[in-house]
């Protein structure tokens, strides 16, 4: 065994990062998915972890990644060759050393935000105070039981999690009273009210375009309406649900003031108390979360095969705690089905309502329905087995949703049956028992995405907790037959758990496998860290070709594990190589920047295809997606493809002549379409602004580019744009002038004058040309008021220069700017502050031609030929550059701005 002092890696201070001012950028898709609330708690929380294989790795990588204020690793255990299979912040140097110090050297680069200190195992009960959750890969049962007590006593939510060859478990034990603040985790948005009814009950009717996501008994909460403003003040209130776009609210609104215009509702999130059973306690009557509904029935023997292995390896196995587990070979069988067939005997299954299914990473308790099926009883109060196999993902045999009351009757039928766990699957037990030794890349991977999640959640309050375990297993991998034992018989490498399973010649032809992987972000890196760590495309003949045209950015570093801050700015492909590499100096791998598209044919032709044995999907557009499934489905080559959204997570495999392609289940849109009229001139949603804020930047520092060097290079230009409409005719002539001649810049400050023209025109000018186009009073054909129901009333905004939203509008507009100009760009606030107050703005002056609405069509600039005569005289002369995105962050923040003001 090796002890240790309790050493913090670097010689960094223990000290909380919640201090310390929040990194925006950094942790921008953390914050969309939790909530700014929930990432501030996890910077200011502490996470213990017992055990620093594979499993315990992935959680402290994900964890830290996510942001968490600390890391504390305890593990006395030495490193093996083994290890390097599953735990890829180790190395082949690492050998021999203490595994808990080689993991956390590597594991702090990932974050240098949070601290890693390493425990020994005999001090690490007198640390427990100092964490906000603890997390066991390691251990006996009774050590768990003692560890999951002294957590309690402590009020520390304790987590446990263990990988034996293709199953893996996850316990968790918040304790009696755990609040959930938001079962969901997801941001109740606000739904914008068509009109409200003077009566009793009183009936609110939103837009169509939008959804009322809302149940009977739920309460809102209403703000921002005219004319009725007393319901701005009632609190929040109870609804009934009336139909797909309207509900009812017991408030007598006949006293109150008539609906005019405006307002919005949300949805008021309850919290929830919980209370978990101990890990003793649980292990004897467990509750199962189920992530697959047609493995139901084999939980209850995953779950006794566990607890008879881990019985027969503290009985003939009695190492150190954190020693590498041994094989059971095949005349120990019968001692590991002695041990199960005990373990049944003392296991109370719950079936019915105390059993729930997993989804999304919270219990779904409307599909209380889908219990655990017991092989006791071959019926159970007259359901039959089979047919109730039918609906064990909630549904019925013609693939509809169960309706309330079927699942009331089921759970009614089934919750009332307790019963002893009596018999077992032998041949799943065996199965578990000869594999229990190792643990695989892709277990770990699962498990600890998961284990990861609920600590999460025990640290933050949002989305519910396991309820209490989560078996998972991928069974049907292994060979139909074991390999024989020269062909599983260890080697002394990094790929001996493989070997033990699946054998030495499927291992060799992984390691000769040649895979294309497409999109190097946060799938993209997971997929290749396991390819690497499973020897795949390893061998001297295999190879690993990864593509992606992005550069590093700060948001990539709270998911993206291959790149480190050394990397910020610098092209993917080249960053993930290097790290691979170091994961596995095996690795072969071929890093192409460049996007996989039609434009890009003749790199990846006929002859490219022909070469790789498959491709694994990691892009982000489901026209991406298509593209990618057409090109495999015309070479016949495998597609694995994987997508998330926030917490939301899918694997689709598609196998040509086997599966269907991706292209036969289309996703649905990924964006709706907006109305031109709603975008520019009446948003009432905040997707509308965002999408406005992205169509101007595109207009302005992609299009005009383009424009621009279209003109630059091609003397019949006005020919080809003469098949082009007469207004976007006319705009193009009108933006080749300014761009050319009326705004071009010849130093940064016209830039700066330039922004705040800009500034000017899309937040004061366009509002007050609105407002003169449409009064305040004026009525429609029908004699409503204009301004009601989707239109809200504008305000133009006045610069002020001491509004840092308005400086970082005008500092970013002018960067860009520059940038498109090859000039040099500039932050000093004092400079900009300088040029604006010496810089005049022209006074707004109405026009009559007016405005693209649904009201009279599109307006036409007069000044076309004009345009064009000035354009003329300027010399053609070298292309400008292009701006790119991750080249700097002015983007974001021009992004950001735009659809910020738009809102005030």
């Amino acid at each position: 065994m090796i002890s240790m002092e309790v050493d913090q890696v670097d010689g960094q201070s223990n000290t909380s990062t919640l201090g310390k001012c929040l990194d925006e950028l950094k942790y921008s898709r953390l914050i969309h998915t939790l909530g700014r609330e929930s990432v501030e708690s996890l910077r200011g929380s502490k996470a213990l972890i017992f055990g620093c294989r594979g499993l315990g790795a992935e959680i402290a990588k994900n964890l830290v990644l996510s942001g968490i204020g600390g890391i504390g690793l305890v593990d006395d255990g030495a490193i093996s060759m083994l290890d390097l299979g599953a735990n890829f912040l180790l190395q082949e140097g690492d050998v021999g050393q203490n595994r808990a110090l080689c993991t956390a050297k590597l594991l702090r680069d990932l974050n240098p935000d949070a601290s890693v200190e390493v425990i020994p195992y005999f001090d690490a009960e007198a640390y427990l105070k100092n964490y906000n959750v603890v997390i066991a890969t390691h251990g006996t049962i009774p050590f768990l039981v003692h560890l999951n007590q002294v957590c309690r006593s402590c009020s520390i939510p304790f987590i446990t999690s263990c990988a034996r060859g293709v199953f893996a478990s996850v316990f968790a034990d918040f304790g009696d009273q755990f609040l959930v603040k938001d079962e969901t985790g997801e941001t109740p948005g606000n739904v914008v009210i068509e009109s409200i009814t003077q009566d009793f009950p009183a009936t609110v009717t939103v837009v169509e375009e939008q959804r009322l996501g809302l149940a009977d008994g739920d309460e809102v909460v209403f703000h921002g309406i005219r004319g009725m403003e007393e319901l701005n003040e009632s609190g929040p209130v109870t609804v009934s649900v009336t139909g797909s776009y309207s509900f009812t609210i017991l408030i007598d609104t006949r006293k109150f003031g008539r609906y005019t215009s405006g307002g919005y509702f949300h949805k008021v999130k309850a919290s929830k108390t919980v209370k978990f059973l101990p890990l003793e306690a649980a292990l004897l009557a467990p509750k199962f979360g189920v992530y697959n509904p047609e493995k139901l029935q084999h939980i209850p023997d995953i779950h006794v095969a566990f607890q008879a292995v881990d019985a027969f390896e503290r009985i003939n196995r009695p190492e150190s705690l954190f020693s590498n587990p041994i094989a059971i070979k095949d005349d120990e069988i019968e001692d590991i089905l002695l041990l199960a067939r005990q373990a049944a005997r003392e296991t109370t299954i719950a079936t019915g309502s105390e059993c729930t299914t997993m989804v999304r990473g919270f219990s779904d308790e409307k599909q209380n329905a889908t219990g655990l099926i017991l092989k006791v009883d071959q019926q159970v109060n007259g359901i039959d087995p089979e047919a109730y196999g039918e609906m064990s993902n909630g549904q019925n045999k013609d693939n509809n949703i169960l309706s309330d009351e079927q699942i009331a009757e089921a759970d009614k039928n089934i919750g009332q049956v307790k019963t002893k766990c009596a018999e077992i699957d032998e041949n799943l037990i065996k199965v578990v028992a000869l594999g229990a030794h190792v643990e695989l890349c892709p277990i770990v991977a699962i498990t600890g995405g998961v284990a990861a999640q609920e600590a999460i959640k025990a640290v933050t309050g949002v989305f519910m907790p396991l309820n209490q375990w989560l078996y998972v297993d991928a069974i049907e991998c292994l060979p139909p037959s074991a390999p024989g034992f020269q062909e599983r018989s260890a080697s002394g490498s990094r790929y001996d758990s493989q070997l033990a399973l699946f054998g030495r010649n499927l291992q060799e032809k992984l390691g000769y496998g040649q895979w294309l992987v497409v999109g190097a972000g946060g799938i993209g890196c997971e997929v290749m860290k396991n390819l690497v760590l499973m020897g795949i495309g390893c061998s001297p003949n295999g190879s690993i070709i990864v593509t992606d045209m992005d550069n590093v950015s700060k948001p990539n570093m709270t998911n993206q594990i291959l790149y480190q801050v050394d990397d910020l700015g610098r092209s993917k492909t080249p960053s993930a190589s290097r790290a691979l590499r170091r994961i596995n100096p095996a690795a072969q791998v071929r890093a192409l920047h460049v996007k996989f598209g039609s434009e890009t044919e003749n790199i990846f032709d006929s002859s490219f295809f022909d070469s790789i044995s498959g491709v694994f999907s990691a892009v982000d557009t489901s026209s991406s997606r298509l593209y990618l499934d057409a090109r495999c489905v015309a070479y016949r080559k495998p597609m694995i493809d994987g997508g998330k959204h926030g917490t939301r997570g899918s694997v689709q495999v598609f196998i040509p002549y086997l599966s269907e392609m991706y292209a036969s289940t289309r996703d649905p849109p990924e964006h709706k379409e907006i109305p031109i009229c709603t975008l520019k001139n009446f948003p009432y949603a905040t997707e509308h602004t965002l999408q406005w804020a992205v169509e101007i930047f595109e207009t302005l520092f992609k299009q005009r580019p383009d424009d621009v060097n279209a003109y630059l290079s091609n003397r019949d230009f006005q020919e080809s744009i003469k098949k082009s409409t007469t207004p976007a005719r006319q705009n193009i002539l009108e933006m080749l002038r300014d761009a050319l001649v009326k705004y071009r810049p010849l130093s940064f400050d016209a830039c700066v004058e330039w922004a705040r023209l800009q500034f000017e025109d899309l937040f004061s000018n366009s509002i007050k040309q609105i407002c003169y186009n449409f009064p305040v009073d004026m009525k429609t054909t029908a004699g409503a008021p204009f301004w009601s129901g989707t239109k809200r009333l504008p305000r133009a905004l006045s610069f002020d220069p001491e509004d840092l939203l308005h400086m970082d509008f005008i500092v970013a507009a002018a960067n860009l700017q520059a940038t498109v100009y090859g000039l040099k760009g500039c932050q000093d606030q004092r400079h900009f502050m300088q040029i604006l107050e010496k810089f005049q703005v022209p006074e707004f002056k109405p026009k009559d031609f007016g405005v693209l609405t649904l009201l009279n069509g599109s307006s036409m600039s007069p000044y076309g030929a004009r345009c064009w005569t000035q354009i003329v005289k300027v010399p053609r002369k070298r292309k400008w550059q292009f701006f790119q995105q991750d080249q700097i962050t002015y983007q974001q923040s021009m992004c950001q701005g735009h659809s910020i003001l738009q809102v005030i």
